[in-house]
């Protein structure tokens, strides 16, 4: 059964977020290396749009591939991806 991703919007959306903002990285890093746009991660980090969790997990996989410096930002991802209970 597949999960109602408006559940966990809010949750997901705040972890994207903060995370977004906390990194050493520009943001237009971010979105070319993760396939992501950079309006699209503009617009989650000032509030005018919600993360998904197709955006959520490009980030996740970008985070795990740039290595040990972004893993607990991918922990924190795939902590937010998890449906709540």
């Amino acid at each position: 059964m597949a999960t109602d991703w408006r559940a966990m919007r809010p949750t997901l959306t705040r972890t994207t977020q903060q995370i977004l903002r906390n990194l050493p990285a520009r943001l237009r890093a971010i979105a070319r290396d993760a396939h992501v746009s950079h309006s699209t991660l503009a617009r989650i980090v000032s509030g005018e749009r919600d993360a998904t969790p197709a955006v959520a997990r490009a980030l996740e996989d970008l985070f795990a591939r740039w290595g040990r410096q972004y893993a607990a930002a991918a922990r924190r991802l795939r902590a937010a991806l998890r449906p709540p209970r």
